[in-house]
């Protein structure tokens, strides 16, 4: 925070309730500007029903609101099961934003072992349409800021999702790849793209292809499945 003339977001993930409360709180001592919590809760515990899962996040929410009086962005997974309500209502938990979606390790198998090791840490461009499909969804009418996280590797990458209604986007493995030079290559990707479209600023373009166009929004959901299995046949 000495450093650097740019706001500082705090990035925090912890397991047991008070860990929440305490990093904020350490977190906001430190000079942060922001704090964003990680929340992930994997969903093995057969005893665990959906509705509990979901309001151990609020409950998250509710106690670091509680100890900071920092802006707090909550980056979630996809593991719910209607994921379209339970953002609804976590964007109305008083958070600023949602960040979508975390991205862990996923397991493989290495068959000449004969054993389980991890899958790739880093992700890829492919990766980024979980979170393209449901910002362009979510954008039009949600209460608080979206913000595009896994497979932002190249400016178009960015776009899309500004395109779908992000309010900012997270690079994290492409900067591993690249070092932080990349962020030069990212944003003047996105600036080039601008000038081309004759665009004067981001605002100018965001959202502009979300799901408030009805016709877009088929798009984002089912329909376009429809039309790639079966062409389009006029509604029937």
């Amino acid at each position: 925070k000495k450093t650097v003339d740019i706001p500082v977001i705090a990035s925090i993930h912890c397991v047991s309730p008070g860990a929440w409360t305490r990093f904020a709180r350490e977190a906001e001592q430190a000079g942060a500007d922001a704090i964003e919590c990680n929340v992930f809760i994997p969903p093995f515990d057969k005893r665990l029903k959906g509705k509990d899962l979901e309001q151990r996040y609020l409950d998250i929410i509710t106690s670091i609101r509680a100890q900071t009086t920092l802006p707090v962005a909550l980056k979630v997974g996809y593991y719910f099961t209607n994921l379209f309500k339970t953002l609804h209502d976590l964007g109305a938990s008083g958070v600023r934003a949602l960040v979508l979606f975390n991205r862990f390790l996923h397991p493989d198998i290495d068959v000449a072992a004969m054993k389980v090791v991890p899958g790739s840490g880093l992700s890829s461009s492919a990766e980024a349409a979980r979170a393209l499909r449901w910002i362009g969804i979510l954008s039009p009418e949600f209460p608080v800021d979206l913000c595009a996280s896994t497979g932002i590797h190249e400016p178009e990458d960015a776009i899309k999702q500004l395109l779908a209604g992000a309010t900012t986007v997270q690079a994290c493995s492409s900067i591993l790849k690249n070092g932080p030079s990349h962020f030069t290559t990212l944003n003047e990707g996105i600036s080039n793209w601008m000038k081309g479209k004759s665009f004067d600023s981001i605002d100018a373009f965001r959202g502009a292809l979300s799901a408030q166009d009805a016709t877009l929004g088929e798009a984002y959901e089912r329909m376009q499945y429809m039309k790639l299995s079966f062409g389009d046949t006029d509604g029937e």
